[in-house]
């Protein structure tokens, strides 16, 4: 099919936060690990149980697009975000589309790892990092000088 690794984390993660992420809400928001976490958190090891070959056809076929586009994520403000967070490993690729993002780890066979959403890194989820929030608001603002740049 492809060339990609994919982690059952990230099967996971692309299933909650891009296919279906209303229905999963609450195990963003929620504070502590309740019975309706529990359900939601069950329901997605079904799905991925499941449907793990369609969901790694559609991720397959994204990360495709992407490498072949070269849609990777070069913004200086996004990466020292992930330095600050001290997520940042040389070894990574973070490659977008639309409202995906792929964090893929360069080794002889490339790893899908985790699977961000758009909006995790437009600063429309805050971040409990006070040391991070200025980058993420920065970075946001910025995104939309674009966008307002691109509608004129």
């Amino acid at each position: 099919m492809t060339d990609l690794k994919i982690m059952s984390h990230a099967r996971r993660r692309y299933v909650e936060r891009i296919r279906q992420p209303e229905h999963y809400k609450h195990l963003t928001i929620c504070k502590k690990y309740c019975n309706e976490c529990s359900k939601l958190e069950s329901d997605l090891d079904c799905v991925v149980t499941n449907f793990g070959r369609k969901i790694d056809f559609e991720i397959a076929s994204i990360y495709r697009k992407c490498k072949e586009n070269n849609q990777v994520i070069k913004d200086s403000l996004f990466l020292d975000t992930v330095k600050a967070l001290n997520k940042y490993k040389p070894n990574r690729i973070y490659y977008i589309d639309k409202n995906t993002i792929f964090v893929v780890v360069q080794t002889e066979i490339p790893t899908l790892v985790t699977v961000l959403s758009k909006d995790m890194i437009d600063g429309t989820i805050i971040l409990k990092n006070p040391n991070v929030n200025h980058v993420f608001k920065t970075w946001k603002s910025r995104l939309d000088k674009k966008r307002e740049i691109k509608q004129l």
